[in-house]
């Protein structure tokens, strides 16, 4: 593979150092001389010595100062250096210095880029690459944006997050609104903080949600994740957040608040905080005809594990059996199912969940045995109290968007195993 990452702009930072240089050096030095004696000349005065009859002009220089003073006049001697020597000497030392400060700053360049290359290496042997999307202009210019980033940070994790959403530009060139967002993302990616991005793709990350139907399960494949996400001290305050709106990354609300984790996912996971239906009842039956009927196996209606005696389809969020997409994935086999057979299962399983009891205690009652179940799983619970915590609310823009995305894979094995309600 060529990449193109001559001309980096290495004659540009060296330009930019000598207009530095160039100004410090067009300055004006002045030397100040200190005399530890004062002295005042009084002028020259005519003095008339007769000496052998004649009499003789001399200049003589009178001066004044203090008791137990010395004085030493020579005529027309100057202790020192001139200026022209001193200009010459500042001009010398300038040239030497500004040449290793040159010298240094491509050493730094070189190896930040170096350590850039070597990760998209390493995380481009991971992913299918399409050669023409390589070769596109507008891709070879984000890449050369991206090692320009590169060498202005110092940070280790920052060589990988670009990495990361150099990949997320392959695999998403085609959307141009992604496109937007991972351009402008990679130009903050120096200058985002390390708690900011944290608190960021915490977040973000209420988008996902498990592609597996069974409660228990999906709860410990959240806490897995969380645990790896929450892989620093969780930023507090709001500093952060107003760091984040700085970088176009979040768009604060002032006049909303963030709901509470409870309020979150009893919503998001609206296929595992449901009443369902009761087991051996009229609806029961009527649900089991209607999967016969669509010939869909009959264990997608399974056990409630949030309350004995009942049952509920198979799913983590009603919104996969309204997706045809989000179904084809979560049906075993689905990619070899055509839209006509997918539309009228997606038709099927929403009538069993519109035969679900619609019981507001019984509501209740499941939303407290969720949180219980939650609560057991330490990364949930810590996750959960910090995002009850919050004290300002706010929007992801897309530019954060892709930055979180770009960050969670990067610590997270388990975002394969999520869906995304939102992309």
């Amino acid at each position: 593979m060529e990449w193109i990452f001559d001309g980096l702009g290495t004659e540009l930072i060296i330009t930019f150092i000598g207009i530095i240089f160039a100004a410090v050096g067009a300055g004006t030095i002045i030397y100040k001389k200190k005399s530890r004696n004062k002295q005042s000349a009084k002028g020259e005065r005519v003095l008339q010595q007769q000496v052998g009859g004649n009499i003789q002009n001399q200049n003589l220089q009178l001066q004044e100062a203090g008791d137990n003073a010395t004085q030493l006049t020579i005529g027309k001697y100057y202790a020192g250096i001139d200026e022209k020597r001193v200009r010459e000497v500042v001009d010398e030392k300038y040239e030497v210095f500004q040449q290793e400060t040159i010298d240094k700053t491509i050493q730094y360049i070189n190896e930040r880029n170096q350590k850039f290359i070597d990760s998209l290496s390493k995380r481009m042997r991971t992913v299918e690459i399409d050669n023409n999307e390589l070769a596109e202009p507008s891709f070879q210019i984000l890449l050369n944006e991206a090692q320009k980033v590169a060498a202005a940070t110092e940070r280790e994790k920052d060589y990988e997050l670009l990495s990361e959403l150099i990949v997320h530009r392959i695999k998403k060139g085609g959307n141009r609104k992604i496109r937007v967002g991972i351009n402008e993302a990679i130009k903050i990616v120096g200058e985002i903080d390390d708690d900011a991005l944290q608190g960021l793709t915490l977040v973000y990350s209420l988008v996902f949600f498990p592609k597996m139907g069974g409660i228990l399960e999906g709860l410990d494949i959240l806490d897995k994740m969380f645990g790896k996400l929450m892989y620093d001290n969780l930023p507090t305050g709001t500093d952060w957040i107003e760091h984040l709106d700085l970088l176009r990354a979040v768009r604060i609300e002032s006049a909303s608040k963030f709901k509470k984790t409870q309020e979150i996912y009893s919503d998001k996971l609206n296929g595992y905080v449901c009443n369902g239906i009761k087991q051996d009842s009229e609806q029961y039956n009527e649900a089991l005809r209607i999967l016969k009927k669509n010939k869909i196996a009959s264990n997608i209606l399974m056990n409630h594990e949030l309350k004995d005696g009942y049952a509920r389809l198979g799913i983590a969020s009603i919104s996969t059996i309204q997706n045809i997409e989000q179904l084809r994935q979560y049906i075993k086999n689905g990619n070899q199912l055509d839209r006509k057979k997918l539309e009228i299962i997606s038709t099927a399983l929403s009538k069993i969940y519109s035969l679900y009891d619609k019981d507001k205690r019984l509501q209740e009652e499941i939303n407290t045995n969720f949180m219980e179940e939650w609560n057991k799983r330490p990364n949930l619970k810590k996750f959960g109290e910090w995002l009850d915590s919050l004290e300002k609310s706010f929007e992801i823009t897309a530019i954060g968007e892709v930055l979180a995305y770009a960050n969670a894979e990067k610590y997270s094995d388990e975002i394969p195993k999520f869906n995304i309600d939102a992309e």
